[in-house]
């Protein structure tokens, strides 16, 4: 079988894991679309990078040079193809960008199965009807979260791509659900698949911390993550804490005054995009991650979390509580709720034997059948069978 997986750099924590377990069982093309500013977050090398090229391809050879999460990709994989595509934004309205993602249908008229976690307005107007049939729309997020709204506009052509495509994959059973609820397409198409662990490095991971007692926040900075959830629940933990810190890592703009927490040798502010080897450092040497989020759908952070071993404080939004098993694997409480999540933390910085336990559980649902991306490749190529079956 020869599938074409489409994706974007910002998809491949959880792109590239799966693809590496699906390559025993199909030939894969990997097209990843990226913005070109940050095209020096996959290439250690620039002479990869041109905002001008439709479509750069990577060589068996020239695997060594690729950085984050898709230095991670099978390089002894001979049935592995990898292509970028560089945008210099993702606007419908850049004739730059159709020609762009034009140069893709070469690989869609050779393949059985489209597998494809981004749908844009290019993508759907260039499929033809045939290409639909072999279409797999993979959702992270069927409601978008507060303030990153689609535009009506944005929103019909979602609405038509997954109508068009033979079967959807989503993340949770609550998104699962949502999407049966209210969609309005045959919910037999629909399929449920979790995420397994994201790892960061091919370097196997501490599990223990070192001190002082530390509490991590890493991902982009936006709204629904509910950052000042956090600071406003510090001064409760510092009572009974006082060696506390607290790390906040990640890029993006505040959307809150952050001048008084800079102040504060409680935090340590990282406001830049971070490698995977200096976010695996962060992680190891944290006692636990924390998720403050207003909504959520699933979160690529706590399976980030979970793959090295970190209990994990989150908020009872989405499809997070499937994940984040309160008592076993970490903490959930409500949402904008300081209170909550500063009794919950204190919970688990004041019992080392708790953290322990749960870091057990951590690694034996994960580590185990039912939630590896092996098993979820298995099921994965079940999907692509079924389409391919009926075509």
């Amino acid at each position: 079988m020869k599938i074409t997986f489409i994706t974007s750099d910002c998809y491949l924590d959880t792109a590239v894991p799966l693809i590496n377990s699906l390559l025993p069982y199909a030939d894969i093309t990997l097209v990843v679309n990226c913005l070109y500013t940050r095209a020096g977050n996959l290439f250690s090398s620039t002479k990869f990078i041109s905002p001008n090229a439709a479509i750069t391809e990577i060589s068996n050879e020239q695997t060594g040079e690729l950085k984050g999460y898709m230095s991670l990709l099978d390089k002894t994989a001979s049935n592995l193809k990898i292509a970028v595509i560089f945008y210099k934004n993702f606007s419908t309205a850049s004739l730059h960008n159709w020609l762009h993602t034009s140069k893709v249908i070469k690989y869609i008229g050779e393949t059985d199965i489209i597998h494809m976690q981004q749908p844009s307005a290019q993508y759907f107007f260039l499929l033809n009807k045939f290409s639909y049939n072999k279409l797999v729309a993979d959702i992270h997020d069927f409601m978008q979260h507060s303030g990153l709204r689609l535009s009506p506009w944005s929103q019909l052509i979602v609405n038509q791509w997954l109508r068009r495509s033979r079967a959807i994959i989503t993340h949770n059973s609550f998104e699962y659900n949502l999407m049966k609820e209210t969609a309005m397409f045959s919910r037999k198409k629909i399929y449920m698949l979790p995420f397994g662990p994201v790892h960061l490095t091919t370097q196997s991971c501490n599990y223990e911390a070192s001190p002082p007692p530390t509490v991590l926040f890493f991902g982009r900075i936006c709204p629904y993550k509910g950052i000042e959830y956090l600071v406003e629940a510090v001064p409760i933990i510092k009572k009974e804490i006082p060696e506390l810190k607290v790390i906040i890592a990640g890029s993006g703009e505040y959307y809150f005054d952050i001048r008084a927490i800079k102040n504060d040798e409680t935090y340590e502010i990282i406001n830049h995009y971070l490698s995977n080897e200096q976010l695996a450092k962060i992680i190891n040497k944290s006692t636990l991650v924390v998720c403050p989020y207003t909504d959520s759908t699933q979160s690529g952070v706590i399976m980030t979390a979970f793959a090295y071993g970190k209990p994990v404080v989150a908020t009872n939004v989405g499809g997070i509580p499937e994940v984040v098993e309160d008592g076993l694997t970490g903490y959930v409480v409500p949402p904008r709720d300081p209170v909550q999540l500063a009794k919950a933390i204190i919970g688990l910085l004041t019992n080392e034997m708790l953290r322990k336990n749960m870091s057990a559980n951590i690694n034996k649902k994960f580590g185990g059948q039912s939630q590896t991306w092996g098993n979820i490749a298995k099921k994965t190529m079940d999907i692509y069978k079924s389409i391919t079956d009926k075509t």
